[in-house]
């Protein structure tokens, strides 16, 4: 092994060294496009946006009105990746809000805070496979986590339903009627 790493650092030190196959380029520039940050996304998709329209134009006996559909085109699929991460997070309050337990649920950023009546392992369990599989088709972005409490002081129970992002409040917390009896 030392003999190899030995042979390897000279032949790399001395330019001798093979250049990486094709397959292995690749990969490696699809592992650098996962840590790209998300406003990054927006600048390498309008500059491939911008890009292809140029080709588009130059080539296209279509001219500019398929010029023009192709940048409408493009907004809305950068409208669409860019509000993804918030309508995932409204599906998951949605959908952790149907289950009777859930008193209420509040959010900031991507964490999520919901807080149940009593602590059950089947709920948990719940909750965490509705977060995995809104995290799964998140497409950039740091992914949703779900914060469940079941032991929340008064005090901070009324503090956190007094602040933004509240996403859901049991009727019987809300003072309206109570259709469960609970």
């Amino acid at each position: 092994l030392v003999a190899d790493l030995t042979l390897l650092r000279r032949d790399i030190e001395s330019g001798r060294a093979p250049a990486p196959a094709w397959r292995d380029r690749l990969g490696d520039v699809a592992l650098s496009l996962r840590r790209v940050r998300p406003g990054q996304y927006a600048w390498l998709g309008g500059g491939g946006l911008a890009l292809g329209a140029v080709v588009y134009a130059g080539t296209s006996r279509l001219g500019w009105t398929g010029l023009a559909a192709l940048v409408a085109a493009g907004l809305l699929l950068y409208r669409y990746l860019r509000n993804r991460p918030l309508e995932l997070k409204a599906a998951l309050a949605r959908r952790v809000s149907r289950y009777p337990e859930v008193r209420f649920i509040t959010a900031v950023g991507q964490d999520l805070t919901v807080v149940v009546d009593r602590p059950a392992a089947h709920l948990y369990a719940r909750i965490d496979r509705e977060t995995n599989a809104c995290n799964k088709k998140l497409f950039f972005g740091p992914p949703l986590t779900v914060t469940v409490r079941s032991d929340l002081p008064a005090a901070e129970r009324e503090r956190r339903l007094n602040e933004p992002g509240v996403c859901y409040v049991r009727n019987d917390l809300a003072g309206g009627p109570d259709p469960g009896g609970r």
